[in-house]
C-alpha cells in the first residue's frame, strides 16, 4: 500500500492533557536523614494538594486516553500522543472528545473554586514542610489544566524537498503501515487469546470465571475493524470475519450456562488463534519519525 492510500483513509490526531504537578522533591536534610546518605539515592516527595476532584480528573484523563487508543491506531510518525484516526470514525471520536472536554472542564472549574481551601487544609498537614512558593496563583493553577486535540493530514511536499528526504519520508510511511498492521494483528490476537483462555477449564476441571467484557471487547474490535483496517490487511480481515461468524448468536450468559457451547467455541477459537499467530511478525527494528 502507498502512503497516498493510507492517508486517504486516516488523519493524524494529537491529544494533549495537562494538569498541575501535585508533588515536589524534598531535601532529605529536612527529614533528618543521615548526612552520610547521598541525596541522589533517595526519592522524597511531598504531596501539594489532596482532593477527590484531583482523583476524578486523573481517572478521567486515563479514560480519555484509553478511549482514543481504542478508536484510533498508534502512530510512530510523531513522538508521543499521536494516533491515526480512521476517517470513518473522525466524527464520532470528535463528538466524544467534546463530551469529555465539557466533563473535564466542569471538574476543573469545581477544583479551582476550592483551590484556596485545599491549600489551607494541606498547610496544616504539611506543617513546616509547607512552602507557599510551591503554589501558583489561582489563575495560573487554572491554566495548568488543559485538554487540546487537533487533526493533521500528511503529505510530502515533493516540490521543495531533496531526494534524500523524500526517500526517508517514504521509508517512514512504509514503516508506519507495517506498524499499524502489526498493531491490529496483535490487538486481535490478545483478545482472541484471552477469550480462548476464559473458555477453558481450571486444572480441577471447573469453569473459569467469564466476564461480559471478554466478549464485548472482541465484539467492539470486530465492529470497528472495517474502519481501522486502513492498511487493507486482507489476511487479518478474513480471520476477523471468521471470528464474527463464530460469535453470531452467542452471548455471555449462554457461555456461562452451556458447557457444550463453551467447548465448541474454545476449539474454534484455538484454531483461529493458530492461524492468527502465523500473521504476527516481529516489530520493525528501526523507527523513523518525522519530528
Amino acid at each position: 500500500m502507498s502512503h497516498v492510500k493510507l492517508f486517504d483513509k486516516a488523519v493524524i490526531i494529537r491529544i494533549s492533557l495537562t494538569s498541575f504537578g501535585l508533588s515536589r522533591r524534598l531535601n532529605p536534610e529536612l527529614l533528618g536523614v543521615d548526612s552520610r546518605v547521598s541525596p541522589r539515592m533517595l526519592r522524597l516527595n511531598k504531596i501539594l494538594l489532596e482532593s477527590d476532584l484531583l482523583v476524578q480528573i486523573s481517572e478521567l484523563d486515563g479514560e480519555i486516553r484509553r478511549f482514543v487508543a481504542s478508536q484510533c491506531l498508534l502512530s510512530n510518525l510523531f513522538k508521543g500522543g499521536a494516533y491515526l484516526c480512521p476517517l470513518g470514525l473522525v466524527s464520532s471520536v470528535d463528538e466524544s472528545l467534546r463530551d469529555y472536554y465539557r466533563k473535564r472542564n466542569r471538574l476543573v472549574e469545581e477544583l479551582v473554586s476550592q483551590y484556596d481551601n485545599l491549600k489551607e487544609r494541606v498547610k496544616v498537614k504539611l506543617g513546616p514542610l509547607y512552602n507557599a512558593d510551591d503554589y501558583p496563583s489561582k489563575a495560573v493553577f487554572h491554566y495548568s489544566y488543559s485538554m487540546k486535540w487537533y487533526y493533521m493530514e500528511i503529505e510530502a511536499p515533493h516540490r521543495f524537498l531533496n531526494n534524500d528526504f523524500i526517500k526517508r519520508f517514504d521509508e517512514a510511511i512504509r514503516e508506519e503501515i507495517e506498524s499499524v498492521r502489526l498493531g491490529l494483528r496483535e490487538a486481535f490476537s490478545s483478545l482472541v487469546s484471552h477469550l480462548t483462555d476464559r473458555l477453558g477449564s481450571k486444572p480441577d476441571g471447573s469453569r473459569k470465571k467469564f466476564k461480559d467484557a471478554t466478549i464485548d471487547n472482541l465484539v467492539e474490535f470486530i465492529s470497528l475493524f472495517k474502519h481501522k483496517n486502513i492498511t487493507d490487511d486482507n489476511d487479518l480481515e478474513s480471520l476477523v470475519s471468521k471470528a464474527e461468524s463464530i460469535l453470531s448468536g452467542i452471548d455471555p450468559e449462554t457461555l456461562r450456562s452451556s458447557d457444550n457451547t463453551r467447548n465448541i467455541l474454545c476449539r474454534q477459537f484455538k484454531k483461529l488463534q493458530g492461524k492468527l499467530d502465523s500473521l504476527i511478525e516481529s516489530v520493525p527494528s528501526r523507527k523513523i519519525t518525522i519530528e
